[in-house]
């Protein structure tokens, strides 16, 4: 009897462990963030502080992709920066 009354009560609180009465379900916000101002880039100061920022983020210790994405968009600000003189 103590093995069955041990086994019954074991069965119980496997199906009431997940079990809470505070649990209530809410619908998903939509959140909307605050984008940055466009880069402007439309004077040779604002297109070295661009490039400085850039060199920056290098020694940040980012992962392997990022410095790549990093490096892509540095490059293509240089180039940039030779079409615009």
């Amino acid at each position: 009897d103590k093995i069955l009354s041990r086994l019954l009560d074991a069965n119980q609180s496997i199906n009431e462990r997940d079990y809470e009465m505070k649990r209530e379900a809410r619908s998903g916000q939509d959140l909307l963030g605050k984008s940055p101002p466009p880069l402007d880039l439309s004077t040779p100061e604002s297109q070295q502080r661009a490039m400085q920022d850039v060199l920056r983020s290098l020694g940040k210790g980012y992962t392997k992709d990022y410095e790549i994405m990093i490096r892509q968009y540095f490059d293509r600000l240089q180039k940039m920066q030779g079409i615009n003189r």
